[in-house]
């Protein structure tokens, strides 16, 4: 208990001193950058006045809690840029403890789950949600935090949690939708005559989004950001899962090499995964049509780097062709471990995280716009659940074994 202790203490002062270099190196009050400058805007008018116009009316897409916050810091301390950037700061702070105790639960309060959180925070973009205003880190927070609240078993606190992820974005519903097939399923199983109290804060999380659709009149406020971007009927993007699966290879790149002899193994999976690999050529990755017509021609900052590097050479395809290719063994051991959880009544945390990945891919491809940054969500997620075991081992390695 002592040492687990002081690896947490050390573990929160190293991040400080990390987010205080990062902060120092970049400068509290560079110029705004990319969607921070909108975002701010944002904030300065939540800043002005908080009412129904305001919430019904504001210039974005994203559910109101981040800007809301933001709003009342700069209330409380001033609105200048780098006043509004300390809260992007603290916000990380409080995000990478939950991280780290999110990966102590789930691989052990030692060496992993160190790596881990360490693998995850200095990703690009997460620097980036630490350091300028963005909505993204606010989201993951609470996301951490009603995991920490679902492993512990406490429904109040995990349905709040989880409200408070859904209020800033949306598409954290990926989650809901998992925890709905989870709990439904050991519902089922159960043959109780009331859902768990789980199932039933699962549910209640969803009400105060759902009286805000409801206030719009749509998912997303009443604005002309709205009329720019929401030009085309609501549709399967099959681009965007080829984005996202490519995403998991290369985000992921670390993780899997540590454990590659147990995600790629199994020769059946690789067979179904090169078939499936040409679905790339139908559906390659690129911008969005909202985007483009917005003038942006990347999905992101490794899309960019590539273009910089290779430009619109068929250097650039291929690394995404890549990532789709050598991403799709794991999605399909995930997606079989998912199917032998339900059928077997292992209604466990990997199960959740199994479903998490699955519903992720096949619910984010309905958004109108896809972004590298919206898989940062999952990032945490599917860092977990790879670091853990799977219930089947794959056919190579039990004839290894035999």
């Amino acid at each position: 208990m002592l040492r687990s202790r002081r690896t947490h203490i050390l573990f929160t002062v190293g991040t400080v001193v990390y987010l205080v270099v990062l902060a120092a190196a970049a400068g509290l009050d560079r110029p705004t950058w990319g969607d921070e400058g909108h975002f701010v805007e944002t904030v300065y008018l939540f800043g002005d006045e908080i009412s129904t116009h305001t919430l019904k009316h504001y210039d974005e897409m994203s559910t109101p809690l981040p800007f809301i916050l933001y709003a009342l810091w700069g209330r409380l301390v001033g609105f200048e840029l780098e006043r509004l950037r300390l809260l992007s700061l603290l916000l990380a702070v409080t995000t990478y403890i939950l991280l780290y105790l999110f990966f102590s639960k789930l691989l052990g309060a030692g060496r992993a789950a160190l790596l881990a959180a360490a693998f995850v925070i200095v990703h690009p973009y997460m620097i980036g949600f630490s350091l300028f205003v963005f909505t993204d880190m606010c989201a993951i927070m609470f996301m951490l935090a009603a995991c920490l609240a679902l492993h512990r078993g406490r429904p109040i606190w995990f349905a709040f949690m989880l409200a408070g992820a859904l209020l800033c974005r949306q598409y954290l519903a990926f989650m809901s939708v998992a925890l709905l097939v989870v709990y439904a399923a050991q519902w089922y199983h159960r043959k109780s005559p009331m859902p768990p109290a789980m199932l039933t804060a699962t549910v209640l999380s969803a009400l105060p989004l759902a009286l805000l659709f409801l206030f719009w009149g749509d998912v997303h406020p009443d604005n002309l950001r709205k009329q720019l971007y929401l030009t085309e009927s609501f549709r399967f993007h099959p681009s965007a899962c080829t984005l996202y699966i490519s995403q998991l290879f290369w985000f992921l790149l670390p993780v899997l090499l540590i454990r590659r002899r147990h995600l790629y193994r199994d020769r059946r999976l690789w067979l179904a995964a090169a078939v499936v690999s040409l679905c790339y050529f139908l559906f390659p990755v690129n911008a969005s049509a909202p985007a483009l017509e917005a003038g942006v021609e990347t999905v992101g900052l490794m899309h960019r780097a590539l273009l910089f590097l290779f430009g619109e050479s068929w250097l650039t395809s291929a690394v995404f062709f890549v990532g789709f290719l050598f991403g799709l063994p794991p999605v399909f051991l995930v997606g079989r471990d998912a199917y032998h959880g339900l059928v077997r009544r292992r209604l466990d945390i990997a199960l959740f995280l199994d479903v998490c990945i699955l519903s992720f891919l096949i619910l984010m491809p309905w958004s109108y716009l896809y972004w590298e940054k919206y898989f940062m969500p999952l990032l945490p997620l599917a860092t977990a659940r790879f670091l853990m075991p799977f219930s089947i081992v794959p056919q190579d390695t039990q004839a290894e074994r035999s």
